[in-house]
């Protein structure tokens, strides 16, 4: 949008609907699919024409800087979601809802880890215990606030979804 054009929400709502076909229009013509169109927004589906393979996308992430990374999450979204969403128990189920509303609910910092580390955390101290079908969730929220009460040594490997000879140096919280 031309600079200083609107200056108040009062004028761009005046071109709202011809903003948004403007967009549209510019969309469409770079190649874009808009799916879907509200008051106040288009919704647009992209699409990656060459799909990256997860060892690719792995070591494309093991070669950048670390700032970097967080811009890989979408392409490894369904990955993740199926490692978390694969076969675990009901407790633990439970003991990561526990985990992420505590999270939420008392974690008063700038930028705290997010929801899926902690989801990690719980999961790999599962699996050190032996993947037990049910234990206590006591014990288990126990477990996951002494490894973050000495978050620093907190060291999460997980190879199921990749080569362990990618192996990079562990790099700390931050």
């Amino acid at each position: 949008l031309p600079k200083g054009t609107y200056n108040t929400v009062s004028r761009m709502l005046v071109d709202h609907t011809q903003i948004l076909d403007d967009i549209k229009g510019t969309l469409k013509a770079s190649g874009y699919t808009v799916t879907g169109r509200s008051a106040r927004a288009l919704q647009l589906r992209v699409t990656c024409n060459e799909p990256d393979k997860r060892p690719e996308i792995f070591q494309k992430m093991r070669d950048c800087p670390v700032a970097e990374r967080k811009f890989f999450t979408p392409s490894l979204t369904k990955t993740q979601r199926g490692f978390v969403k694969s076969e675990i128990p009901a407790q633990l189920k439970r003991l990561i809802q526990y985990v992420k509303h505590w999270k939420t609910a008392m974690m008063k910092v700038k930028s705290p880890p997010s929801s899926y580390s902690f989801e990690l955390l719980a999961i790999y101290l599962w699996q050190q215990d032996g993947k037990p079908q049910t234990f206590k969730i006591e014990n288990g929220r126990r477990r996951v606030m002494e490894q973050l009460a000495d978050y620093q040594s907190i060291k999460v490997e997980f190879f199921e979804y990749y080569n362990h000879n990618m192996h990079q140096r562990h790099i700390g919280p931050t």
